[in-house]
C-alpha cells in the first residue's frame, strides 16, 4: 500500500498571510500610516480655528494616516547630486500631544497583550514596520551626508497657517537640573518655543548656524530681546503639576538631545556639567535628555529621516509646528527664522491680550 501525501488545507486568513510573506514584497516596503508633506493630497481642514483632526477612521486603523512627513531628496545619478525641494506643507502629527505619551514603557496588562497577540491586523502593521526597518541600510544616513551635508528640505520663507499646522509629538526625558522626567508638551504650552533637536555633536554644530545671530544680540531684534523668557523655569512646580507663576516674556529656547544608544547616553550623562556651563541658567530646565519613546513614527512626524543632522522648529503655544528647518542654514533660511519667530511672538502677545479682555468682561 502506497501512502500519498495529503494536500495542506489553509484557512483563508492563513492563505492571506502566506501570500503576504512569499509574494507581496511591494506591500511590505511602505508604511501605510505615513503621508509625505511634499506630494500628499491636501487633507480636509476645519473651517474654524480649531486644531486639525485626523482623517476619517476606517475599519483597519493602520490604513489611516496619523502624521505628515517629508520625502527624501531625489538623487540624480547622472550628476551625482540631489534635488532638494522646499518645505511647502506642514509636518507633524494629527492628534494633539499629551503629557506622559511616548514614555517608552509597555504598560499593557496581560489581557491586553493576549488580545493584541491574537489581533491579525496588528500583526500586519508590525510586519510592515519591520520590513521598513530592514530595507533601510545602516550606512544610509552617512551616505546622505555627502550631498548638501544631509539636508532634507529647504526651510519655508514664512510660517504655516495656524489652522493648517500639525502638532509636535511629546518627548519625555530628564533635564540638566534633576533626573525627574519632564514632558515637552508642558514646556511648549502657553509660550512660543524655538526647539533644537539633535543626536550628536555634528548636529549641534549645524544648529549653531541657525542660532548664531540670536546668540550674539538676538539677531538685532528689539522685539525678540524684550520678549525672551530670561528667568529660570520653576522646575518643582512643573513636576508637581501646580500653576506656574507668571513670567515676563513670550518665547523660549528648548533643546532636545535624543540618545537611544546606551553607551552614547552614558557619555552624555558624564558631560552634563560641561553642557550646563555652555548654556544659560534659564535654559537648564528647558534642556531635555531623551532616552526612550522616540519610535519611527515619532521621528518621521518631525521629519527626522536622517539622525545625523540637526533640526530646528518653531512651536506655538498650542504645540503646533509653525516652521521647520534642518542641517546647515543659509543666509535666506536664517533670515526666515528671525522673521517667522517675530511673527509668532506678535501672535502670542495678541492672544494673551484677548484673554485678558475676556477675563475682564467676565
Amino acid at each position: 500500500m502506497i501512502l500519498r501525501p495529503t494536500s495542506r488545507i489553509l484557512l483563508p486568513q492563513a492563505r492571506t498571510a502566506s501570500r503576504a510573506c512569499w509574494r507581496c514584497t511591494n506591500q511590505l516596503t511602505a508604511l501605510p500610516n505615513r503621508q509625505y508633506a511634499s506630494n500628499a493630497a491636501p487633507q480636509p481642514q476645519p473651517s474654524s480655528d480649531t486644531p486639525p483632526t485626523a482623517p476619517p477612521s476606517s475599519d483597519k486603523a493602520f490604513n489611516q494616516p496619523s502624521y505628515e512627513t517629508v520625502a527624501r531628496p531625489k538623487v540624480l545619478k547622472e550628476k551625482d547630486t540631489v534635488e532638494i525641494a522646499p518645505l511647502t506643507r506642514p509636518i507633524g502629527q494629527y492628534s494633539p500631544p499629551f503629557p506622559g505619551e511616548n514614555h517608552g514603557k509597555d504598560l499593557r496588562s496581560l489581557k491586553q497583550k493576549r488580545e493584541d497577540f491574537q489581533n491579525y491586523d496588528r500583526h500586519l502593521k508590525r510586519r510592515k514596520e519591520l520590513a521598513q526597518e530592514w530595507t533601510k541600510s545602516y550606512f544610509q544616513d552617512f551616505s546622505d551626508m555627502r550631498h548638501q551635508k544631509g539636508k532634507l528640505f529647504i526651510a519655508p520663507p514664512r510660517t504655516f497657517k495656524a489652522d493648517k499646522s500639525l502638532f509636535f509629538p511629546n518627548f519625555r526625558g530628564r533635564t540638566l537640573l534633576t533626573p525627574d522626567k519632564v514632558d515637552s508638551t508642558t514646556l511648549f504650552t502657553g509660550r512660543v518655543s524655538l526647539v533644537q533637536l539633535s543626536t550628536n555633536v555634528w548636529a549641534d554644530e549645524q544648529l549653531r548656524t541657525w542660532t548664531k545671530d540670536l546668540d550674539e544680540n538676538f539677531a538685532g531684534s528689539e522685539l525678540l530681546k524684550e520678549e525672551y523668557i530670561s528667568t529660570p523655569d520653576d522646575h518643582i512646580k512643573r513636576l508637581m503639576s501646580e500653576p506656574m507663576p507668571p513670567q515676563d516674556g513670550v518665547w523660549q529656547r528648548v533643546n532636545i538631545n535624543l540618545q537611544e544608544n546606551f553607551l552614547k547616553a552614558w557619555i552624555v550623562l558624564m558631560s552634563m556639567g560641561n553642557i550646563r556651563k555652555q548654556l544659560g541658567e534659564e535654559r537648564h530646565a528647558r534642556y531635555l535628555f531623551v532616552r526612550k519613546g522616540a519610535s519611527n513614527q515619532v521621528k518621521e512626524s518631525v521629519a527626522m529621516l536622517n539622525e545625523r543632522i540637526g533640526l530646528v522648529y518653531l512651536v506655538d503655544a498650542m504645540c503646533r509646528i509653525r516652521w521647520a528647518g534642518c542641517a546647515e542654514a543659509s543666509d535666506e533660511e536664517r533670515s526666515a527664522l528671525k522673521i517667522s519667530l517675530e511673527k509668532l511672538v506678535l501672535e502670542e502677545k495678541a492672544r494673551r491680550e484677548e484673554l485678558k479682555k475676556k477675563k475682564k468682561l467676565e
